[in-house]
């Protein structure tokens, strides 16, 4: 996830025009959301293998439905403005010790597939050869503390984190990481959860660079300073799941790193999230839609992929 500017805008009526914002009190229930009195869950590893993401990687967003895409394909080969729906929303470069992460489905995936779980797909307006894989849905953000007011959250305008927040970001995503030694960061929030540094906008040379980087960020009252992890094998850290559906937790800090929650307090229904307003990405503001110019197709899912019932509803409204 990069700058939430070119992610935190989402509506999915995005032609009525620019510059329109929902003034809207409908927040994410994340407490309803994660509510585990009628479905198994907590951290579950996904049945996956891992694959060369690369140092580098590119994630776009459909801004219509809130679903990212992730590809191989630099930022700098990709049309400019992308056409719209879609917006970048990631050309991050990897933390130490992220070796990278692998989905086991795509979130419109059926729970019990066991097969071509992960969608591919090409998307002619962007490119007529280039490989898009379906890997999340985009959930809601807010800001931690609330900076909003009456029922409304700094995530929708506050893109950047201020010091002393950060941004949150939920995802439908079915994804582990891999970590591998000899090191990696991590931050406990005042809730007891912990948090891995997974990647930054910033590239950075050296160790000493990422933790002169970490050294000056500015975390939230309470939040533990960060700290410096030794591995001696590799790691995984696997999402949250519920019922049938797989959560991953975001946040981006004063500088721009992102982190993804590895060890979940033994409610996460509660505390951190309990005191985010999420406000649904499909509710967020349009600014900078009308940038891109108009797309009138769709998504393909390639030729080894099942097309039927499944593919049309996901392409059908654009």
């Amino acid at each position: 996830l990069r700058r939430l500017a070119t992610v935190v805008l989402v509506v999915l009526v995005y032609h009525i025009g620019r510059g329109v914002r929902a003034e809207s009190t409908e927040l994410i229930d994340i407490i309803e959301l994660l509510n585990c009195k009628d479905a198994v869950c907590g951290p579950i590893a996904v049945n996956c293998s891992y694959g060369d993401r690369g140092a580098t990687w590119t994630e776009i967003t459909n801004q219509a439905n809130s679903t990212q895409y992730y590809s191989k394909t630099p930022a700098s080969d990709l049309p400019d403005p992308l056409p719209a729906p879609y917006a970048l929303s990631a050309t991050d470069y990897s933390a130490p010790g992220n070796n990278g992460t692998c989905d086991s489905r795509s979130p419109m995936a059926p729970a019990n597939c066991t097969e071509n779980c992960v969608y591919n797909v090409v998307i002619p307006e962007i490119s007529e050869t280039d490989q898009w894989t379906i890997i999340a849905e985009l959930l809601c953000s807010g800001t931690y503390p609330s900076s909003g007011s009456s029922g409304t959250s700094g995530g929708v305008s506050d893109v950047d984190a201020a010091p002393g927040t950060v941004v949150v970001v939920m995802t439908k995503q079915c994804k582990d990481y891999n970590y591998i030694p000899p090191w990696f960061a991590s931050v406990t929030d005042n809730y007891g959860g912990k948090w891995a540094l997974q990647t930054s906008e910033s590239e950075m040379a050296t160790d000493e660079d990422w933790k002169n980087n970490l050294d000056s960020v500015v975390f939230p009252d309470g939040w533990s300073a960060w700290e410096n992890v030794t591995l001696t094998t590799n790691e995984t850290h696997v999402p949250y799941l519920v019922g049938d559906d797989c959560f991953s937790f975001i946040i981006r800090d004063s500088n721009n790193n992102a982190w993804h929650m590895y060890e979940y307090p033994e409610d996460v229904s509660t505390g951190l999230f309990a005191n985010v307003d999420c406000i649904p990405f499909k509710l967020q503001t349009l600014d900078g839609i009308k940038e891109s110019a108009p797309s009138s197709g769709s998504p393909m899912l390639l030729p080894t992929m099942a097309v039927g019932a499944l593919g049309l509803q996901l392409f059908a409204f654009l």
